[in-house]
């Protein structure tokens, strides 16, 4: 067996194994973000409906001509592919999981009469495989031109956002690789729908790359403001916490009690139980204590300082702003002495 003839028989479909594999596997991280946000968004449930097909109808044709190689690069093509709109189909329209619905009830019944004609007509050796292909090569074809259901929508919005380029990636090379182990084989069922399905996904990715994926890109770019403008609030939060507790550390150590002013800037939060009076400058110590324990927590200045209820307070507020251990040892250091809570 000459290295060229080998490559073909053996490296080529093993390639095409792993590298259908990878193509069924790239919208795994589209389909989880849906599970995750529930919302469909731009995904298209329907070439995971394809996949299904693909997948029965491939390891159907690769039973009947005992081809490992077919056979089992389709096994992945089915489980994930009932993964995939089981996933999904939840978060689509009653129209979309109708259409769902009908496609795998079309599939089932299609399966069953190839079944009955396979075992009733009597057909020889090549008629069989001529039967089971052919039904391979139907599904195949509707699962390659599956992701140009949306080019009319991607065309006149022009927006690429519903076209997997790593899909259509993987698309190209699992087509090529197939081709390739039909010309070795002599195999008309494998050579044809791959070439023409490598062409149609070298289609779609020209258009995915000519036209941006515009609703993706502004939807990254909201999420990293959002992120950007909650990261600044906590970040001046935590730098008015670190100045009240100087402040304090300072003003409690002259006074010999512990003051809490830190508890006026939690105060001041938005959605906290107290707010700034109007022209006033601010909460005073007392009232933001009160705020958060009520009159039987309040503080007795002139009989000396309850630690046991400033710790507790402390607890509950910090609890509430999410500050960290850190920031609580250095919050109890006020009058010189050690309060922090453990």
């Amino acid at each position: 067996m000459e290295a060229r003839d080998a490559f073909m028989l053996y490296a080529c479909p093993s390639l095409g194994a792993l590298l259908a594999f990878c193509m069924f596997i790239s919208p795994m991280r589209a389909v989880l973000a849906v599970n995750r946000r529930k919302q469909l968004g731009e995904v298209n449930p329907l070439p995971f409906a394809a996949m299904i097909a693909n997948g029965m109808g491939w390891l159907a044709y690769g039973l009947h001509i005992h081809d490992y190689f077919v056979f089992g690069s389709n096994v992945s093509a089915l489980l994930l592919g009932l993964f995939y709109v089981m996933t999904v189909s939840k978060f689509a329209e009653e129209k979309m999981q109708d259409l769902l619905r009908n496609i795998l009830l079309a599939l089932c019944c299609l399966f069953l009469a190839v079944s009955l004609v396979f075992m009733g007509a009597g057909l020889d050796a090549a008629g069989n495989k001529s039967l089971w292909g052919s039904t391979a090569v139907a599904i195949l074809a509707i699962y390659y031109v599956s992701p140009l259901t949306t080019l009319a929508k991607v065309l006149r919005r022009r927006d690429s956002s519903s076209l997997y380029k790593p899909m259509l990636i993987a698309n190209i090379g699992n087509g090529l690789l197939w081709f390739a182990y039909g010309l070795a084989t002599h195999d008309w069922f494998l050579i044809m729908p791959n070439g023409i399905g490598a062409a149609f996904s070298v289609l779609s990715l020209g258009i995915s790359l000519m036209l941006p994926a515009t609703e993706r890109n502004e939807r990254l770019k909201q999420q990293r403001q959002q992120q950007q403008q909650e990261q600044g609030q906590l970040g001046s939060f935590s730098r008015r916490v670190s100045d009240s507790a100087a402040e304090d550390a300072v003003g409690g150590s002259a006074a010999g009690t512990r003051p809490l002013s830190w508890l006026t800037g939690i105060a001041r939060m938005p959605g906290s139980r107290q707010t700034a009076a109007a022209g006033g400058g601010g909460v005073s110590p007392l009232a933001a204590e009160e705020a958060i324990h009520g009159p039987d927590r309040m503080l007795d200045a002139q009989n000396g300082t309850d630690f046991r209820a400033v710790a507790a307070a402390e607890q509950q507020a910090l609890h509430v702003v999410g500050i960290s251990a850190a920031s609580r040892t250095h919050l109890g250091r006020f009058d010189g002495k050690d309060h922090s809570i453990v």
